[in-house]
């Protein structure tokens, strides 16, 4: 069977991936490369938490042509990027089998806020207010 090739943009910090891993384990990962901010790229290079993980910055998506991606996971990231069209635009060019978009309201109404908090009481589920 072929070992899988993941980017996941935002990647939860690793979280993710560990949740795979302990769910069901990485046996059919070959590697999981992990789009982050700079901070967080530098942490996985410090402490090395899986020799699977690869962690990179927007920046270096493109480098990854070339590494043939298999799934592209982009969970609830892209409606906080100012420039989202851009990072499917990258997807695109690795031409992945598959591009998961999770957690990701998509609407063509103009919005200025999207709430996202929740809290469960005793009758249910009902928004935060953030003001």
């Amino acid at each position: 069977m072929k070992k899988l090739k993941i980017l996941d943009i935002g990647g939860s910090n690793g979280g993710h991936f560990f949740s795979l891993k302990n769910e069901v384990g990485d046996w059919f990962i070959d590697k999981y490369y992990i789009c982050e901010i700079p901070y967080f790229v530098g942490f996985h290079e410090r402490n090395q938490l899986s020799d699977k993980i690869e962690c990179i910055t927007i920046e270096q998506i493109g480098q990854l042509k070339e590494e043939k991606v298999d799934i592209v996971n982009i969970s609830g990231t892209l409606q906080f990027l100012k420039d989202y069209v851009k990072i499917l635009d990258l997807v695109k060019v690795l031409e992945p089998t598959y591009i998961l978009i999770l957690r990701t309201p998509i609407w063509d109404k103009e919005t200025t806020q999207v709430l996202q908090w929740h809290r469960v009481d005793s009758d249910g589920l009902r928004a935060i207010n953030a003001a």
